[in-house]
């Protein structure tokens, strides 16, 4: 977890570091429901600063319902190599959902 600074920049090292990425690496960020998924690519609209921290856009943050003073959820997917980020009361619902659906398991 972590909280974007007003700004809306990240400080992601650990994960860079998990993920293989390195500050100048050119990433994208794409909104999918929720989510912001950050992939790295060569033709890359954003960029990891030095200090490895990642600039998430207004616009993705605004999509993806980012709360401005919130908390984020951050996966990375090194085998994908993408890193996502999640509102917190995103988790918080999926995890709710989870527990209020019926069990769809057949026992016979």
């Amino acid at each position: 977890m972590a909280r974007p600074d007003a700004s809306g920049r990240l400080s992601l090292r650990y994960l860079l570091r998990t993920l293989g990425w390195s500050p100048g690496d050119r990433v994208d960020h794409t909104v999918i429901d929720q989510a912001i998924v950050v992939t790295r690519s060569p033709t890359g609209r954003a960029v990891i600063g030095t200090r490895g921290d990642l600039m998430i856009p207004a616009t993705a943050r605004a999509l993806a319902g980012l709360d401005p003073d919130g908390q984020v959820v951050l996966v990375a997917a090194p085998t994908q190599d993408t890193l996502v980020i999640h509102a917190e009361h995103s988790i918080a619902e999926l995890i709710a959902a989870h527990y209020v659906e019926p069990d769809t398991v057949d026992d016979d």
